[in-house]
């Protein structure tokens, strides 16, 4: 949400703003909220969820052409004034930060830098991948994996993004084009953000924001998870082994990974998703014996003569399902904190945070720390502008999607094996 200062008066006197508010609501009294210039109506609650939702809308409309906001919130203890809370509800009107100018050269300079470390990325696991390195490595087939696996982090990246785009430009909230976020290999990107100009309206509004994006990059993830399955394959433990020590053989260790007598311990804590398990299951008939998090390591524990070997390419689904895990936790205004801020209402929200906080530290600590430095450490959310009308029932039925991607995205192991 837009940036908000209490003591400073919107452009409106509580005058035009009660000729506004009267059109739609019945009001019971009018004030300026104690130690600030907040304009504040008590009026009298619309029954009818639809029809309070039209009102808000109107009104919200009204005064948006003045940089304003209006807020639609429950009576509070300290605004009961003798009233019955239960029939009553506080309209009040905020100024909006004034938009600054558009930085689209800043976006040009992110994605093109983020364009830069997914390719180094790409080389980075070409280069540490026994299935590529030595022979493709300067041929036509290393060139077409380095530009497929740029392209397909960019496009999960991407298409996480266009959701959220879609669904503000679909209720009209104004907002900026992406912002990439590049990263050292070999990740080479954090995901990527738009920033909100506007806030939601509603809990429909701030449900859909939310939950958009995520959806929308969790399917993009699992359909190159999928292929990535698909072309993967089964070699002797020995040629594969045989291979890891050419590269070692090659590169520095600080490329080539951990030492040897530890890829037993790395493949066992690799951090992955419980939807590579179910992939795995499902596609080569089981678990997954090779970890894309440990850069293609064989899990020693295995005593088959075989090893099931993941394609690179589904370490770009699995950066996929992190961004996804990483958005999906419902804390502060992350994707996640969104549904479930629509979801509970503010009161419950708070419960759930701190629960999902404390339950994330007990998964994955680093993941944890991420998401907390994500959300700058802040775990409160600002709500929508009417914050009384309750979710949708179909949204109600659909934040079970949620739910699920949420469970299957998160990374089960720790991200410690990587140091």
């Amino acid at each position: 949400m837009n940036e908000i200062n209490f003591l400073q008066p919107i452009m409106l006197s509580i005058g035009e703003l009660r000729g506004i508010v009267e059109k739609e609501f019945k009001i019971v009294k009018s004030y300026y909220a104690m130690g600030t210039n907040i304009p504040t109506f008590i009026v009298e609650r619309i029954g009818d969820a639809k029809k309070l939702n039209g009102a808000f809308n109107r009104v919200q409309e009204e005064v948006s052409s003045k940089e304003t906001f209006a807020l639609l919130r429950e009576v509070v203890k300290t605004e009961r004034l003798k009233l019955d809370t239960s029939k009553y509800l506080s309209l009040k009107f905020i100024p909006a930060r004034k938009e600054g100018k558009s930085r689209t050269w800043l976006n040009v300079v992110l994605l093109i830098a983020t364009i830069g470390t997914v390719f180094i990325a790409a080389t980075f696991n070409l280069w540490s991948d026994p299935l590529y390195f030595p022979n493709f490595i300067n041929t036509m087939p290393g060139l077409f994996f380095l530009i497929s696996y740029t392209l397909a982090i960019l496009g999960i990246i991407g298409i996480h993004e266009l959701g959220h785009l879609f669904a503000a430009r679909r209720h009209r909230i104004k907002s900026t084009l992406p912002f990439f976020i590049p990263f050292i290999p070999p990740i080479g990107t954090m995901g990527a953000v738009i920033i909100q100009k506007t806030p939601p309206k509603n809990r429909d509004e701030l449900f859909d924001l939310g939950l958009s994006g995520p959806l929308a990059g969790f399917i993009i993830s699992l359909i190159v998870a999928i292929i990535g399955f698909l072309i993967s394959g089964i070699f002797l433990k020995m040629d594969y082994m045989s291979a890891l020590m050419t590269i070692y053989s090659r590169l520095p260790i600080w490329l080539a990974g951990p030492p040897i007598h530890d890829w037993v311990n790395v493949s066992s804590n690799s951090p992955d998703p419980l939807i590579f398990y179910l992939l795995s299951w499902a596609l080569t008939k089981s678990p997954v014996s090779v970890s894309p998090t440990a850069l293609n390591l064989i899990a020693f524990n295995n005593s088959s003569m075989y090893v099931t070997v993941l394609h690179t390419i589904t370490f770009a689904a699995w950066i996929g399902f992190f961004v996804t895990g990483l958005n999906l936790m419902p804390i502060s205004q992350l994707d996640g904190g969104h549904v479930i801020r629509a979801l509970l209402g503010n009161k419950y929200y708070k419960y759930a945070s701190y629960v999902a906080l404390v339950v994330l530290f007990l998964i994955n600590f680093i993941f944890a720390i991420l998401v907390l430095a994500l959300s700058r450490f802040n775990l409160t959310h600002p709500g929508p502008l009417n914050d009384v009308t309750p979710l949708s029932k179909s949204r109600k039925i659909i934040s079970i999607v949620f739910f699920v991607i949420l469970v299957m995205t998160i990374p089960l192991g720790s991200l410690l094996f990587m140091y």
